[in-house]
């Protein structure tokens, strides 16, 4: 008999009463007999405690009290985990119907993968907008600059976890890109398992960190990809992936229509180390550049 995984789920959350109750709604109707359901509130105001001991009888621990953000409440989550998979899902955000088995079914018949994606539904007050698109490429390389991330439907195996934490205090916006950028520079994408299921539900709305602080989101990232090419300067990965990142970002800038600052990444782009996707993507962005400069 194949074994029930136990799924550790840690739920961060601050003053999303108006959401938090779909979010575990989401979780709890999912009836998977071995989830290790764990809440971090920072101390919220509004109505979420209440909502939180609404559904008590769930809840494997939770706690609410002052944290420093984010990043601090799932780190304080982690230290109770003791399941086989690990996620965490933000309080305006929702786990898809029937993900926990279908994860179930993954970790047992794939025992050599040590993180599983699926895909992510973006939705808002009008319902679904778009699926996410794939975000591991041919090489780690690729994926590694390209830097796309897609946490709500990126289920962790514990074991593997562990060589990667904690989180970064630091980050506030691109905790989930640093523990992408760890996990591909220490495991590759080879023991990576894509679905091609839906698993879980992110959420757009006006106070949604998302939403609401594009441009320090933006800067964060920098932050990291900087750091990223100090620290491992001698890595050829790395070295390898910076390509792709000025050129992702070259495209991201010129669809915002920053022309000069798109320009001045593309020129950082040597063409010679890219892949035949990079090159249609790099004169892509050069022939919509010449056309606005």
């Amino acid at each position: 008999m194949k074994s029930i995984p136990k799924i550790s789920i840690v739920v961060p959350s601050f003053n999303q009463g108006q959401f938090i109750g779909e979010t575990l709604e989401s979780l709890i109707t999912q009836q998977y007999p071995n989830l290790e359901l764990i809440i971090i509130d920072g101390g919220s105001t509004d109505n979420t405690v209440a909502v939180i001991e609404h559904y008590a009888p769930y809840i494997t621990y939770w706690v609410s009290e002052k944290d420093n953000g984010q990043t601090h409440a799932i780190n304080k989550g982690l230290a109770h985990v003791t399941g086989d998979i690990f996620n965490w899902l933000n309080s305006d955000d929702v786990l898809e119907p029937g993900s926990l088995h279908h994860l179930a079914q993954l970790y047992n018949q794939y025992p050599t993968k040590n993180l599983f994606i699926g895909k992510t539904r973006f939705f808002d007050l009008n319902g679904t907008m778009r699926n996410s698109t794939p975000i591991v490429y041919k090489s780690t390389a690729t994926t590694l600059g390209y830097g796309q991330v897609n946490q709500p439907a990126m289920f962790y195996k514990t074991t593997a976890l562990t060589k990667l934490l904690p989180l970064d205090d630091n980050l506030h916006m691109c905790m989930d890109l640093d523990l992408w950028t760890r996990y591909l520079l220490n495991f590759g994408q080879d023991a990576i398992c894509q679905s091609e299921c839906v698993l879980a539900g992110f959420r757009f709305h006006g106070d949604s960190k998302t939403m609401s602080a594009a441009n320090p989101f933006r800067k964060e990232r920098d932050v990291l990809y900087e750091k990223l090419m100090s620290k491992h300067h001698n890595n050829e990965v790395v070295q390898s992936a910076m390509p792709y990142y000025y050129l992702w970002y070259a495209d991201e800038l010129l669809g915002a229509k920053d022309f000069i600052n798109s320009k001045k990444l593309l020129k950082k782009v040597n063409i010679f180390c890219l892949n035949s996707q990079g090159l249609r993507l790099y004169f892509g962005v050069y022939r919509r550049l010449v056309l606005h400069t």
